[in-house]
């Protein structure tokens, strides 16, 4: 599957598009010392794919480029950010 993920700070969200079609978010907000991940989901017709590891995996390392302290509050987040620290 060839997938493309891009921000869109104006929807404050990454997005996930196979074929032009979105197929998945990670919806974020901005505090003044650091960015929460409120959400992150895959349509069902596409998991099992990695893609919501990849998705999260790109809008992490962006927010750690920047140096910014990250809060994931949904669970995927939390579960993601933790496995990838234990490893």
């Amino acid at each position: 599957m060839d997938i493309t993920i891009s921000n869109v700070p104006s929807l404050n969200r990454y997005e996930v598009r196979s074929s032009g079609h979105l197929i998945g978010v990670l919806e974020y907000h901005r505090q003044p010392d650091a960015v929460v991940i409120d959400h992150v989901e895959v349509d069902p017709g596409a998991r099992g794919r990695g893609i919501a590891g990849h998705l999260t995996e790109t809008a992490v390392t962006a927010f750690e480029a920047e140096g910014i302290r990250i809060v994931p509050v949904c669970p995927y987040a939390q579960h993601w950010i933790a496995t990838r620290e234990k490893g």
